[in-house]
């Protein structure tokens, strides 16, 4: 086989190979969610039950209840009172309360978190909130629930997924390298090759 023909057909591969990688990525992003539940809710005295929360990564989780901080008064009260219960199925997986757990503040996002709980890959747990009349007061400032790995962890897992789509781009530019050089080899050949006047 010539020199110029087996380098079209490793860039070609280096250039599949490229494009799986770079669809894996893809893939393994859509299908693992760091966030899978994110839900406005109402801080109305009550209960409240969420949706199936599918869980896709074998990890801790927290769950937190985001308030937008423009929206928060120097008055409001930062001990809220909300009790919550995690269910596989018909059983109670885990359980808690938000009294004394942390605030943050991320840009603006006021974050107070209720508890955490360990997640399982494939399964769908659903969540139940008991929110006590003490609570009400922060209703204006757009409560959001989230059950979502910990903040800590997200950074290592934007890593991991740049590193998988720069490795795509690597090796993508590798085989656009060998292409490029297959073809100017062959171009300087003809060159070489064509009579003198």
């Amino acid at each position: 086989m010539p020199l110029r023909t087996a380098g079209y057909l490793i860039g070609a591969a280096f250039l599949a190979g490229s494009a799986l990688m770079y669809v894996r990525a893809a893939a393994w992003e859509r299908h693992h969610n760091p966030q899978p539940l994110i839900l406005p809710i109402s801080l109305a005295p009550g209960t409240i039950k969420t949706p199936e929360i599918k869980i896709d990564l074998d990890r801790s989780y927290d769950i937190v209840i985001d308030f937008d901080g423009r929206r928060l008064r120097g008055d409001d009260g930062m001990n809220i009172d909300i009790a919550w219960q995690l269910w596989d199925g018909a059983t109670t997986v885990a359980l808690g309360n938000s009294l004394n757990k942390p605030w943050q503040d991320w840009a603006g996002t006021v974050e107070r978190t209720l508890g955490s709980f360990r997640g399982q890959a494939g399964r769908r747990y659903t969540l139940t909130l008991q929110v006590n009349p003490e609570t009400s007061p922060l209703n204006h400032a757009r409560p959001i629930l989230k059950v979502q790995i910990p903040r800590g962890l997200w950074e290592d897992y934007g890593a991991g997924l740049f590193i998988r789509r720069l490795a795509s781009y690597a090796v993508g530019l590798t085989g656009l390298l060998v292409v490029g050089g297959s073809f100017l080899s062959r171009s300087w050949a003809k060159e070489k090759t064509k009579p003198n006047p």
